[in-house]
C-alpha cells in the first residue's frame, strides 16, 4: 500500500524500535499516530520527529480497554483517516527458570501481549476491514517461534500472539485488508546505549549441524526500515534477522531439535 499521506497507528512508539518506525513513517511522508503507556517517552519520540502536524502522540495506557477502543475514532477525528496499525507494543520477562515462574509473572505476559494484540485488532478491525487498501502488522520476537529458556511466560505469550496473527492472516486472505506477521531477532541500537530500556546483549552462538554460527545483531533502523516495508507490501510473513532467519529454518528442517539446541546456548543466562 501507499505511505505517502496515509495514516498509521503506532503502538510502542514512544521508545525502541517504535520509535523508529514513527520516524520512518514521517521521513518517507506518512502521517503518524505514536501510542505508547509513557508520555515522556511520547514527547521525546515528538521532539526528534519534528513533523509538525504530521504526528499526533496519544498515551494510553496498558490495560485501558475503553481508552483503546476511542482511539480509532480520535485518531480520524485528528487525522481524518486511518490506513494501517503497526503493534510493536510487548511486555518483557525477567529470566527465570519455567519453575519458577509465577501466575502473577504468565498473567503479565499473556495481558500485555496477546490480550494486548487481541484487544487492538478489536478496536481497529472495524474500521479497517472497511477500507479499499488496509494493513495490520504484528510484531513478535523470535521466541515465539522456538521457546528461550529462562523466558517461558514471555515465549509462551509471543507464540500466542503469533498463532492469533496467523489466524487473521488465514481469514483474510482474499480480503482488502492484509494482515502481517512479522518475527524479528536480537536487535540492537544504531549506537551506544540501549533499546527498550535493555542493555546491548552478549552475542550467543546458534548451533547448525555441528557448526556454532555467531549471530548477527539487527540494527534498530533496519528493522524498522523491514516493518515499514511489510506495511508497503502486505507480505504476511517477514523474519526480521539472520539470527531469527537461522533459527526459523531450523525450526522448519529439524522440528524435533531445534529447541534444544536454542536451549543450550542460553542456559548460561538462566543459571
Amino acid at each position: 500500500m501507499e505511505l505517502i499521506g496515509n495514516v498509521f497507528v503506532v503502538f510502542g512508539g514512544g521508545s525502541g524500535i517504535g520509535r523508529e518506525v514513527v520516524l520512518q513513517l514521517l521521513h518517507r511522508r506518512a502521517r503518524v499516530a505514536a501510542v505508547d503507556e509513557s508520555p515522556e517517552a511520547l514527547s521525546e519520540t515528538s521532539r526528534l520527529a519534528h513533523a509538525n502536524d504530521r504526528l499526533f502522540i496519544h498515551p494510553v495506557a496498558r490495560g485501558d480497554r475503553a481508552a483503546l477502543q476511542a482511539l480509532p475514532q480520535k485518531v480520524l477525528e485528528a487525522h481524518g483517516r486511518l490506513d494501517g496499525v503497526v503493534n510493536l507494543s510487548a511486555v518483557a520477562q525477567d529470566v527465570r527458570p519455567a519453575a519458577e515462574t509465577d501466575s502473577t509473572m504468565v498473567d503479565g505476559a499473556m495481558d500485555g501481549n496477546l490480550r494486548g494484540a487481541v484487544d487492538i485488532a478489536n478496536a481497529f478491525l472495524p474500521h479497517l476491514q472497511s477500507l479499499p487498501t488496509a494493513s495490520l502488522v504484528n510484531v513478535v520476537s523470535i521466541a515465539g517461534v522456538v521457546p528461550f529458556p529462562g523466558r517461558s511466560a514471555y515465549s509462551t505469550s509471543q507464540a500466542a500472539v503469533k498463532a492469533f496473527t496467523e489466524g487473521l492472516i488465514a481469514e483474510h486472505q482474499k480480503a482488502r485488508l492484509k494482515v502481517s506477521l512479522v518475527i524479528a531477532g536480537a536487535v540492537v541500537p544504531d549506537s551506544d546505549g540501549n533499546v527498550n530500556g535493555q542493555l546491548r546483549p552478549e552475542p550467543l552462538p546458534v548451533r547448525i549441524g555441528k557448526k556454532d554460527v555467531a549471530p548477527e545483531f539487527t540494527s534498530t533502523y533496519a528493522a524498522a526500515d523491514e516493518i515499514v516495508r511489510t506495511l508497503e507490501t502486505g507480505k504476511p510473513r517477514v523474519v526480521i534477522g539472520k539470527d531469527a532467519k537461522k533459527i526459523d529454518l531450523v525450526a522448519r528442517l529439524l522440528p524435533g531439535k531445534v529447541a534444544g539446541m536454542v536451549a543450550t546456548q542460553r542456559a548460561p543466562l538462566v543459571r
